[in-house]
């Protein structure tokens, strides 16, 4: 704007002189200065009329970014509102899911929890137990020994009359499915007999220490046949 007013003043001045000085010299003299500020005049004009559609322009890039950001600003808008709504309608039922989801891992939890405590304390019970009733058979030739945790190895003799103190033994272990695993047979027995008792033994939860008598009676047998 200062460039086009300062155009504007120069143009004005060019024209005085011309007003100036066709009133004070001959037509002869002024004929060559009118033709240049007419020159000049025109020159200036293209300059002014180049600078407006320059600034013409500028200004329609000017509306058009402006309408572009508010386009945007009202899509986000749009956006923020839509979301908003969104997450109104979604998030309780979402944070009502969440619960739902806590609640169920939780029970989950607890019970696996007292599941293995049932589990660890059943296996307590059945190797004290053991540990009680094999002490009734000592007399008998029976013996056992604790190995290692939850592992116990029973130990037979008398059942050799040629020798009643040779050992025959096998080792019994709770494993952490609550479940009876036998090896260590020694002397080996008959496999078809061994694997009954060991079925028996394993299948039979009614009652721990009535299972576990006739697993002991079942062995002391088939020990005694493998002498035959």
């Amino acid at each position: 704007s200062d460039l086009l007013a300062s155009m504007h003043s120069t143009v004005r001045a060019v024209e005085a002189i011309v007003s100036q000085v066709r009133t004070t010299t001959r037509s002869s003299v002024v004929a060559p200065h009118e033709r240049a500020v007419r020159q000049e005049r025109a020159r200036m004009q293209e300059l002014i009329g180049a600078t407006l559609e320059k600034e013409r322009e500028a200004a329609a890039k000017r509306r058009g970014r402006l309408e572009e950001l508010r386009r945007v600003e009202a899509e986000t808008r749009d956006r923020a509102a839509e979301v908003r709504g969104k997450v109104s309608e979604d998030l309780p039922s979402a944070l009502e899911q969440l619960r739902k989801d806590e609640s169920r891992e939780k029970v989950r939890a607890e019970l696996a929890l007292a599941a293995k405590e049932r589990a660890d304390e059943s296996k307590m019970i059945t190797i004290d137990d053991l540990t009680r009733g094999l002490l009734q058979y000592k007399s008998l030739g029976l013996d056992f020994e604790r190995v290692e945790a939850g592992r116990l190895r029973l130990k037979f003799t008398q059942i050799d009359r040629a020798a009643p103190s040779r050992k025959f033994s096998c080792t019994i272990h709770v494993n952490e499915n609550n479940e009876y695993e036998i090896y260590d047979v020694s002397p080996p027995v008959d496999g078809a007999a061994f694997a009954v008792l060991r079925n028996e033994l394993m299948q039979d939860n009614s009652d721990n220490r009535e299972s576990f008598r006739r697993f002991i009676i079942g062995m002391r047998k088939e020990f005694v046949n493998s002498c035959s």
